[in-house]
Order: structure tokens, then C-alpha cells, then sequence
């Protein structure tokens, strides 16, 4: 089980997700074809499914998948909700709530009521404020930021899914798990034992001089930290096609952390040694141009780009 800090925060920003799934369902009866409603929901629903699995509450992560599923099929194909879908909808998202409460009482969490009046709160709230982050060339910590966001952190439970998994120098010895996330079409990965958590969403301060690939710096419950744009960083060109709900996953290394702004976070996936192709056999000369990616990783009909954070977020590269 990750820890009670983790704990405390999939449950606060679950309650959130809970209550506005249940707002949109409600809205879907007036409305069938409401897209809007029908984005909003599935936002709601994702975010669910993705710090389930993080904290590793597996019965919700499939609750949550098999409403996201029907959610994808309705988007995808543009259709109205039928009766039958809104009341397996409706079905679904009461299993997921009394599933999030009998974890609350298995692990003696207070109600929802008292999660609702504040009176649970996450440890990391009570960080001095005037915490910076110590990057070669950071950004002044007065810039101007938004209201701190509710996060889920990947702790105690989520390192332990990549137990068997160190830095990609071990890519091809070990079972790792892997963070997945949409770049576009594209799916990429960070090995779960450098993410620290994942920003549903959050505002980003640009910074004057930065470099191309840097969207700017987040607060982060008190702490100034670089945000990075993933697209730019690995040479996208811009097409005009980002979605409206962007994640930023929150990855350390050496000690610091960076938020790196990408398209949708995925899930987590555990890559077997011989599901992962090292770097330099899968690309050969291509790897100067492609120096962020540690190894590609094959599952089903997917490939998915492994990153190596220690490159991707470079400790000592400057960024503004």
C-alpha cells in the first residue's frame, strides 16, 4: 500500500473527481449529446483511473478503465449517451465511490464529510513556502504563480511496482514499470521509480529568456519547480493539435524535481526484460538525434519511447 500521505491525497482529489462524474451524469440525462459534458466526465473518470493505479488500488483502476471505455467509444464516435450506457455509467461510478470509501475505512481515513470540511490534509501542505528549487540558472522563486493543486504522489506503493527497476543503464536486466503517456499519437514512458506525481492541472508562469523547450514554473504546494514542455524538448513541431487538458508529471532526479508538460498521461506498465529493445539496437545511427530515449518498449501492437530522465531533466543543464 503507498504511503498515508498518498493515501490521503488520491482520496481528497478522488472525492473531487467522484463529485463532478456524478454533476456530469446528471447533466447527460437533460443533455445526451452534450460533448462538453461528455469531455468533462471523461477527464474525471481518467484522472480516477490514473492515480488508482499509481497508489495501486487495482479494483478501482478497473472500475474506472471500463467506464473510461465506454466514455472513449462515445467521444471517438461522436455518439449521443443511451439510456444503457448512462445507467451502466451511473452503475460504475457508485461502485467506485463505495469502493473509495471502503478503502477509506480499511485504512481508518475520516468520511467524506470530513474530508469535504478540510479537516484531513495532505503533510506536504505544510512545507515552508519559501522552499526553492536549487537548478543551475532557476528561475527567481517570486514569480507570479497560481492556487497549489490537489496531486496524487507516487510514493511508497508506486516505487515498490518498479521495485525491480533502478535507472535505464538496467533496462534490459530487469522487470520495470513505466508511467505512460501520449505525445500526440505517440506513447512514451518514465520509469515509475523517478516519477514523483502527476499534476492534473496546474498553471505555468512563463519566464522571460527561458529556453525554447522550458513552458516556464509551477508552484508546487509551496515549491518553485521548472516546467518542461515534452513536445519541444523532443522536437515536435507545432501542429496545432494539443488538447485542451494537458498533465504534468512531476519526475526527480538528483534530488530535484521537474514538472514535464505532456498531452495525456496514460497508465502504468510493466515491461518484462525481453519487451524492452535497448537504444542503441533499436536505433542505431539515430541515436545522437534521439539522445532522451533509453530504450523502446513492445507491448501488444504498442511501441512506447522509453525515456532516460537523467538526460530528459538534466540536473545540471541550465534552463533559463
Amino acid at each position: 500500500m503507498a504511503s498515508s500521505a498518498a493515501m490521503d491525497a488520491f482520496f481528497e482529489e478522488s472525492d473531487s473527481h467522484i463529485e463532478i462524474a456524478e454533476a456530469a451524469l446528471l447533466e447527460l440525462e437533460k443533455n445526451k449529446a452534450d460533448a462538453d459534458t461528455i469531455n468533462e466526465l471523461f477527464r474525471a473518470i481518467h484522472s480516477i483511473k490514473g492515480n488508482a493505479g499509481l497508489v495501486g488500488l487495482t479494483e478501482i483502476h478497473a472500475a474506472a478503465t471500463e467506464m473510461e471505455t465506454i466514455l472513449d467509444r462515445i467521444r471517438s464516435g461522436k455518439e449521443t449517451v443511451s439510456d444503457e450506457d448512462r445507467d451502466r455509467l451511473f452503475d460504475d461510478i457508485d461502485l467506485i465511490k463505495s469502493m473509495v470509501n471502503s478503502a477509506k475505512n480499511d485504512l481508518g481515513v475520516e468520511t467524506e464529510s470530513a474530508v469535504t470540511a478540510g479537516e484531513t490534509s495532505t503533510p506536504d501542505a505544510a512545507k515552508p513556502a519559501d522552499e526553492t528549487v536549487a537548478r543551475a540558472g532557476s528561475a527567481p522563486t517570486s514569480a507570479p504563480v497560481g492556487k497549489p493543486d490537489k496531486a496524487v504522489k507516487v510514493t511508497a506503493k508506486s516505487k515498490a511496482l518498479a521495485s525491480e527497476g533502478g535507472g535505464t543503464d538496467d533496462i534490459q536486466k530487469k522487470t520495470v514499470s513505466y508511467l505512460t503517456f501520449f505525445l500526440g499519437k505517440e506513447q512514451y514512458g518514465f520509469i515509475i521509480g523517478d516519477v514523483r506525481e502527476i499534476i492534473i492541472k496546474k498553471d505555468i508562469t512563463i519566464v522571460p529568456n527561458s529556453k525554447e523547450f522550458v513552458a516556464g514554473v509551477m508552484n508546487l504546494r509551496g515549491v518553485v519547480i521548472p516546467v518542461v514542455d515534452a513536445r519541444k524538448r523532443l522536437g515536435f513541431s507545432e501542429r496545432g493539435d494539443r488538447p485542451k487538458e494537458e498533465n504534468i508529471v512531476v519526475v526527480e532526479n538528483d534530488g530535484l524535481s521537474t514538472g514535464v508538460l505532456v498531452d495525456m498521461v496514460d497508465d502504468i506498465l510493466k515491461l518484462e526484460p525481453d519487451m524492452i529493445v535497448s537504444a542503441d539496437k533499436a536505433l542505431g545511427g539515430l541515436r545522437d538525434s534521439s539522445k532522451f530515449i533509453g530504450g523502446l518498449g513492445k507491448a501488444g501492437k504498442s511501441t512506447i519511447m522509453l525515456i532516460e530522465t537523467s538526460s530528459f531533466c538534466d540536473s545540471n543543464e541550465e534552463f533559463f
